[in-house]
């Protein structure tokens, strides 16, 4: 780009562009871009002025988020949004050594810590100004809710068909028996409505909702490590981002983005790295501290949040290249899914 000053520059852009007159009933009910632009435009900045109001230094004040530097919403009419482009920056996705997008313990631990902080923040500026996000932004509810609809829960029972279908084709001995048990976790639209609803039910003893990402896992995580090795992440894809109970992101992290022997490793390690950087978070603004009972119920929400976490996560199996593999990892997700008590 040619400057009025006679010099050059380049400047690197991510756009997103919603098509005019998108024919999807639930695209007319409920519009991800607006859902977006609010997050970006709206949310983040309040959460911003409130940490700098509460004294904590600029850096403190800043989420792994690209930046936003243009948006426009109206109707039926299209959208853009146009983001800082973070690729440029040396940002992108991690794979493993055998070119799965599973995240190494490091990148999972840095996804931890940063959501846990943005989840933090979230109940922080609505406890400390008595407010609700989702009353002040409704599409956060509305997005909460996005899975229970007609279209998208119809859309979720032919990922359960593909995926049985895959556990069917399975040689292992007892892979009929799992078969059944994930059919009878799965057995109805109303089971699956239930556990979309669950997420956004009242969570217990700290009454405040947070900030959830929504689709928190390897796809929409961007990384590059600096220097000295340490890994920087970049969340992205917002649209989802809704207000539900703190741990449905974090069991989505862990039962979508790592290998089995990852999570059989590191899953309580990750976790209590998470919880450890939400109780400082929320100690650290205003002294809103929490107990060791407040602790344990969201551990229990942790635990509840994984038969959800684990379904949608049998959706990124259909994405696998290879059906061989696909087949095993149907199976090997079932079976530590019957080893964890979550089917």
């Amino acid at each position: 780009m040619e400057l009025t000053d006679g010099s050059e520059a380049a400047y690197n852009w991510f756009v997103k562009v919603r098509p005019d007159n998108v024919n999807s009933d639930i695209t007319q009910q409920f519009n991800i871009f607006k859902n977006e632009i609010e997050f970006y435009q709206k949310i983040v900045p309040e959460m911003k002025a409130f940490l700098l109001a509460e004294g904590c230094d600029p850096e403190y004040t800043e989420f792994e988020i690209p930046e936003i530097l243009y948006a426009r919403e109206e109707g039926d009419d299209g959208a853009i949004i146009i983001l800082k482009d973070i690729l440029s920056e040396g940002y992108s996705h991690e794979r493993d050594e055998n070119g799965d997008k599973f995240l190494s313990v490091e990148a999972a631990l840095a996804a931890a810590r940063s959501i846990a902080k943005l989840h933090a923040v979230s109940v922080a500026i609505q406890e400390n100004q008595q407010v609700d996000l989702a009353e002040e932004h409704p599409t956060l509810a509305e997005s909460g809710m996005l899975w229970t609809q007609r279209e998208m829960t119809q859309r979720l029972e032919v990922m359960k068909n593909s995926y049985c279908d895959l556990l069917s084709q399975s040689s292992e001995l007892d892979s009929p028996t799992l078969l059944k048990r994930f059919r009878r976790m799965f057995d109805s639209e109303s089971r699956l409505i239930e556990l979309c609803e669950n997420r956004c039910k009242s969570p217990g003893p700290r009454s405040t909702f947070s900030i959830q990402h929504g689709d928190f896992h390897f796809n929409n995580l961007m990384f590059k490590k600096t220097e000295t090795g340490q890994y920087k992440v970049m969340i992205v894809d917002w649209q989802l981002t809704y207000t539900g109970k703190a741990t449905g992101d974090l069991s989505y992290l862990l039962l979508s983005s790592l290998s089995h022997q990852n999570r059989e490793d590191y899953e309580e390690h990750i976790k209590n790295e998470y919880f450890s950087v939400y109780r400082a978070t929320l100690d650290k603004l205003a002294d809103l501290r929490m107990s060791n009972a407040e602790v344990s119920t969201m551990k229990e929400e942790y635990t509840d949040s994984l038969p959800l976490s684990f379904f949608f996560s049998c959706g990124n199996i259909m994405a696998g290249e290879h059906e061989d593999r696909n087949v095993q990892f149907s199976y090997d997700m079932c079976k530590e899914a019957v080893m964890k008590e979550i089917i």
